[in-house]
């Protein structure tokens, strides 16, 4: 993400916010993430999931987005907050 411009990774932290709280009661992965944040056409530049990482670090520091683990192993997931849904609803929608 540190290729991003600082209005770039707003954004793009706002897409990944926008797309799990729409889906709040689906734990999304990274790379599911990153494939919605592309098809939602938020963004002017490419997406891949190291940028999506790092704004789930910082979104995850604001307490909007959880991490979800998977009680079998394998892959984590992503799920909004009750902060992040409404921050979603106050400000994104």
């Amino acid at each position: 993400m540190s290729d991003l411009s600082n209005e770039q990774k707003t954004r793009l932290r706002e897409a990944v916010l926008r797309v799990s709280a729409r889906r709040p009661l689906e734990p999304l992965s990274v790379t599911s993430l990153a494939f919605h944040v592309r098809q939602g056409q938020w963004m002017d530049c490419p997406v891949d999931e190291r940028s999506v990482r790092e704004a789930l670090a910082v979104l995850q520091g604001l307490g909007f987005v959880a991490p979800v683990q998977n009680p079998l192993g394998g892959i984590e997931n992503w799920k909004p907050t009750a902060d992040g849904i409404l921050y979603y609803e106050r400000n994104l929608q």
